[in-house]
């Protein structure tokens, strides 16, 4: 895994207490980290069967072979399967020699740390959970035995917010909304997004930080956060409530001017401007 991820699956293992839920419309199914729903089926079954069970649910079979995924079905792994079902999973991923390719696409060269278990090429790579961690494994490509395959249902998903209906659970365990009706000063955005019991975005660890990256992704414009820095110098920036910074994200280069207030743009850069400008409004709550 890349040590990006590493930290921060560290961070999410620490400050988020897990209790799989299942999916909205589904409860066959179980809602991940990653707002995607998935269902084990075990290889007991016939794969044609799995897979015609799976299409039935509005589902694919899906691989896991991104770190975000997998972390995520980890969770609900431990939580419902773990006792019932063999720990290997289909991944998608194969093996010729030391060449590994990632599912169909025979361009897209997987290159992370993988485990031999067998001398016989081509090979196929499974997901194997175990006490300590996770890890993949190169095992012979007959082998049926004990191998699952994992059923992710079509779209995303949101766990409900218990503060607010309106609002959507993310992976940092907070809720938020996008209020896209139009952009507004600091002071206009805060009082909107208090009147729905809520706040500008507080960013305080990396999860949070991972988790508005994804959320602002792709939109057209900045959005407002929960800083003000009253005068020019970086260090002095605080919350509304005038409570110091956990984690800052402006760069060492960024100019300051007094009386501004805090923005994230849509690649995830922190930047200062004047508190009458016009930003996109995203609220926040802590459950």
């Amino acid at each position: 895994m890349h040590q990006h991820f590493l930290c921060l699956f560290l961070l999410l293992t620490i400050s988020f207490t897990n209790s799989t839920d299942t999916c909205p419309d589904d409860n066959n199914f179980y809602l991940g980290l990653n707002n995607k729903c998935y269902k084990l089926f075990s290889a007991q079954e016939s794969y044609f069967e799995i897979t015609k069970a799976c299409n039935a649910s509005k589902g694919s079979i899906v691989r896991l072979n991104n770190d975000v995924d997998i972390y995520s079905f980890s969770l609900i792994y431990a939580d419902i399967y773990q006792k019932n079902l063999s720990q290997l999973i289909d991944t998608g991923i194969w093996c010729k020699d030391e060449l590994c390719i990632n599912g169909q696409d025979t361009t897209s060269a997987y290159n992370g740390p993988m485990k031999f278990i067998t001398e016989q090429f081509p090979c196929k790579v499974m997901l194997s959970f175990n006490k300590v961690w996770n890890e993949l494994m190169c095992v012979d490509n007959n082998l049926t035995h004990g191998v699952n395959y994992l059923c992710q249902k079509n779209g995303n998903y949101h766990a409900p917010c218990k503060s607010n209906p309106k609002f959507v659970k993310e992976m940092d365990g907070n809720c938020y909304r996008d209020l896209e009706i139009a952009q507004f000063s600091w002071e206009t955005a805060s009082r909107m997004c208090a009147g729905e019991g809520s706040h500008l975005p507080v960013i305080s660890n990396d999860v949070e930080a991972f988790v508005m990256g994804q959320f602002i992704q792709g939109a057209l414009s900045e959005a407002w956060l929960d800083i003000k820095c009253p005068t020019t110098i970086m260090d002095e920036c605080v919350l509304s409530d005038g409570s110091i910074l956990k984690l800052s994200k402006f760069t060492e280069s960024e100019s300051l001017f007094s009386n501004q207030c805090g923005v994230i743009s849509t690649i995830s850069k922190w930047t200062a401007v004047s508190c009458r400008s016009k930003k996109r409004v995203i609220c926040q709550i802590n459950e």
